[in-house]
Parts: C-alpha cells; structure tokens; sequence
C-alpha cells in the first residue's frame, strides 16, 4: 500500500515489526509448494543478500527476485539456480 509518498509491503519483518522493504517480488520454485510460498515470504524479509547466500547454500531452491526500492531504482530482475530453460524475463 502506499501512504505518505512511500510504497509498503503486506510483509512485516519480525525484526523490526516493520514492513520489509527492498524487494518488490520473490518467487521461489522447488519440490514442495508450501515449502515454496514459506520461502518466498523469507527470503522477500530477508532482502537480496541474505536471499543469495540462502540459494547458494541450498542449490535445490530457485528464485527469481523483483529488485527495486520504491521508484530510488530502476527495478530489475535477479535468478538464482533458475536454468535457462524454466524461465526467462520477457524482452530477453
């Protein structure tokens, strides 16, 4: 939702009870669907970084991540363990 001029997430983050923040969209593909939604809300908390570090230790979890902080950034796109194959962005 947006208030005061500023985009906010529906995705609180624990640790500061506010919304999260830095990350538009996450998807998450792997063998288990609730496992995958689970994810997807983790790793949109836990911001690109960590979300990286998670996929590199976890080579079975494939994520595709909107990266964009409310209009500072151009938003892009960011795929760990994602073949080729399964998805590419549109206009590639």
């Amino acid at each position: 939702f947006h208030f005061g001029g500023q985009r906010y997430s529906h995705i609180i983050d624990p640790r500061s009870g506010w919304p999260a923040q830095g990350l538009l969209s996450t998807t998450v593909i792997c063998r288990s669907g609730g496992v995958a939604d689970a994810l997807a809300t983790a790793l949109f908390v836990l911001g690109l970084e960590q979300a990286q570090e998670f996929c590199q230790a976890n080579p079975e979890v494939s994520a595709i991540l909107v990266v964009g902080d409310s209009g500072k950034t151009r938003p892009h796109v960011q795929t760990f363990n994602v073949d080729e194959g399964v998805w590419t962005p549109a206009g590639s």
